[in-house]
Protein backbone atom coordinates (compact mmCIF):
# COMPACT_ATOMS: atom_id res chain seq x y z
CA UNK A 1 0.00 0.00 0.00
CA UNK A 2 2.93 2.45 0.72
CA UNK A 3 4.22 1.97 -2.62
CA UNK A 4 0.77 2.42 -4.09
CA UNK A 5 0.67 5.91 -2.26
CA UNK A 6 4.54 6.69 -3.34
CA UNK A 7 4.00 6.21 -6.67
CA UNK A 8 0.48 7.88 -6.55
CA UNK A 9 1.87 10.88 -5.24
CA UNK A 10 5.57 10.53 -7.58
CA UNK A 11 3.09 10.74 -10.19
CA UNK A 12 0.48 13.24 -8.80
CA UNK A 13 3.30 15.43 -8.80
CA UNK A 14 4.78 15.03 -12.03
CA UNK A 15 2.27 16.35 -13.53
CA UNK A 16 1.61 19.42 -12.06
CA UNK A 17 5.33 19.87 -12.87
CA UNK A 18 5.07 19.29 -16.48
CA UNK A 19 1.82 21.88 -16.16
CA UNK A 20 3.64 24.80 -14.91
CA UNK A 21 6.12 23.95 -17.03
CA UNK A 22 3.93 24.35 -19.93
CA UNK A 23 2.12 27.36 -18.58
CA UNK A 24 5.70 29.05 -17.90
CA UNK A 25 6.50 28.41 -22.00
CA UNK A 26 3.34 29.85 -23.06
CA UNK A 27 3.59 32.75 -21.16
CA UNK A 28 6.69 33.07 -22.83
CA UNK A 29 5.20 32.88 -25.68
CA UNK A 30 2.84 35.20 -25.16
CA UNK A 31 5.31 38.03 -24.28
CA UNK A 32 7.75 37.55 -27.03
CA UNK A 33 4.81 37.34 -29.53
CA UNK A 34 3.60 40.48 -27.99
CA UNK A 35 6.60 42.33 -28.08
CA UNK A 36 7.15 41.40 -32.03
CA UNK A 37 3.66 42.60 -32.78
CA UNK A 38 3.70 45.72 -31.03
CA UNK A 39 7.44 46.90 -32.97
CA UNK A 40 5.80 45.13 -35.99
CA UNK A 41 2.47 46.23 -36.19
CA UNK A 42 1.05 49.95 -37.58
CA UNK A 43 -2.21 49.30 -36.53
CA UNK A 44 -1.32 48.17 -32.59
CA UNK A 45 -3.80 45.31 -32.19
CA UNK A 46 -1.64 43.96 -29.35
CA UNK A 47 -4.16 45.18 -26.60
CA UNK A 48 -6.83 42.96 -28.02
CA UNK A 49 -4.92 39.96 -28.76
CA UNK A 50 -2.29 39.65 -25.92
CA UNK A 51 -3.58 42.04 -23.28
CA UNK A 52 -6.93 41.16 -21.21
CA UNK A 53 -8.24 44.98 -20.71
CA UNK A 54 -9.85 45.87 -17.92
CA UNK A 55 -10.23 49.00 -15.22
CA UNK A 56 -7.30 47.36 -13.16
CA UNK A 57 -4.95 47.16 -15.89
CA UNK A 58 -1.64 49.38 -15.52
CA UNK A 59 1.09 49.62 -17.93
CA UNK A 60 4.42 51.27 -16.53
CA UNK A 61 7.21 52.96 -18.76
CA UNK A 62 9.98 54.75 -17.65
CA UNK A 63 13.07 56.29 -19.97
CA UNK A 64 14.82 59.00 -19.12
CA UNK A 65 12.86 61.77 -20.55
CA UNK A 66 10.38 60.49 -17.59
CA UNK A 67 7.53 57.54 -17.21
CA UNK A 68 4.44 57.31 -18.56
CA UNK A 69 1.45 55.10 -16.80
CA UNK A 70 -1.61 53.99 -18.78
CA UNK A 71 -4.54 52.46 -16.88
CA UNK A 72 -7.27 50.34 -17.84
CA UNK A 73 -8.62 51.62 -21.34
CA UNK A 74 -6.73 54.73 -21.61
CA UNK A 75 -4.33 52.07 -22.99
CA UNK A 76 -7.27 51.70 -26.05
CA UNK A 77 -7.66 55.28 -26.37
CA UNK A 78 -3.69 56.20 -26.17
CA UNK A 79 -3.32 53.52 -28.56
CA UNK A 80 -6.54 55.13 -30.85
CA UNK A 81 -5.08 58.88 -30.28
CA UNK A 82 -1.18 57.74 -31.61
CA UNK A 83 0.19 58.58 -27.71
CA UNK A 84 2.14 55.24 -28.22
CA UNK A 85 5.50 55.65 -30.21
CA UNK A 86 5.04 54.59 -33.74
CA UNK A 87 5.90 51.21 -35.06
CA UNK A 88 9.86 50.67 -35.31
CA UNK A 89 10.06 47.62 -36.56
CA UNK A 90 12.50 46.42 -34.07
CA UNK A 91 13.51 42.27 -33.40
CA UNK A 92 13.71 41.57 -29.90
CA UNK A 93 15.97 39.23 -28.07
CA UNK A 94 15.11 38.17 -24.39
CA UNK A 95 17.39 37.60 -22.07
CA UNK A 96 17.56 36.94 -17.99
CA UNK A 97 13.95 35.43 -17.75
CA UNK A 98 12.69 34.60 -14.32
CA UNK A 99 8.96 33.48 -14.14
CA UNK A 100 6.42 31.22 -12.17
CA UNK A 101 2.97 30.22 -12.96
CA UNK A 102 0.20 28.89 -10.64
CA UNK A 103 -2.84 28.20 -11.22
CA UNK A 104 -4.57 31.05 -13.61
CA UNK A 105 -1.93 33.64 -12.47
CA UNK A 106 1.42 33.76 -13.31
CA UNK A 107 4.24 36.56 -14.06
CA UNK A 108 7.45 37.16 -15.59
CA UNK A 109 10.58 39.09 -15.13
CA UNK A 110 13.24 39.69 -18.27
CA UNK A 111 15.72 41.84 -19.69
CA UNK A 112 14.94 42.69 -23.57
CA UNK A 113 17.38 44.36 -26.72
CA UNK A 114 15.03 45.64 -29.30
CA UNK A 115 17.11 46.31 -32.50
CA UNK A 116 15.86 48.54 -35.41
CA UNK A 117 16.63 48.21 -39.03
CA UNK A 118 19.11 51.21 -38.75
CA UNK A 119 21.06 49.12 -36.06
CA UNK A 120 20.03 51.19 -33.01
CA UNK A 121 19.75 49.14 -29.61
CA UNK A 122 17.40 50.22 -26.81
CA UNK A 123 17.39 47.86 -23.74
CA UNK A 124 14.52 47.66 -20.96
CA UNK A 125 14.24 45.67 -18.09
CA UNK A 126 11.20 44.54 -18.09
CA UNK A 127 7.62 42.89 -15.77
CA UNK A 128 4.66 41.42 -17.02
CA UNK A 129 2.14 39.86 -14.85
CA UNK A 130 -0.09 37.63 -16.32
CA UNK A 131 -3.74 35.73 -15.91
CA UNK A 132 -5.16 32.57 -17.38
CA UNK A 133 -8.90 33.78 -18.75
CA UNK A 134 -11.16 30.92 -20.72
CA UNK A 135 -7.83 29.09 -20.80
CA UNK A 136 -5.47 31.64 -22.61
CA UNK A 137 -2.62 33.70 -20.99
CA UNK A 138 -3.18 37.00 -21.17
CA UNK A 139 -0.75 39.91 -19.81
CA UNK A 140 -3.00 42.01 -17.23
CA UNK A 141 0.24 44.51 -16.17
CA UNK A 142 3.50 45.34 -17.42
CA UNK A 143 6.59 47.83 -16.10
CA UNK A 144 8.78 48.37 -18.40
CA UNK A 145 12.34 50.22 -17.48
CA UNK A 146 15.04 51.43 -20.31
CA UNK A 147 18.81 51.23 -18.87
CA UNK A 148 22.21 51.08 -20.58
CA UNK A 149 24.66 48.42 -20.42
Amino acid sequence: MKTFFFTLLFFASSVCSALAQTDEATIRQVIESESKAFHANPDRKVFTTYWHVTTENRMVYSDPTGSSIFQGKQMQDAMAKGELPPADNATSEFSNFLMRAGGNVGWATFDQKNTTPDGKSTYTREFRCMEKIGGVWKIISSSIHDYKP
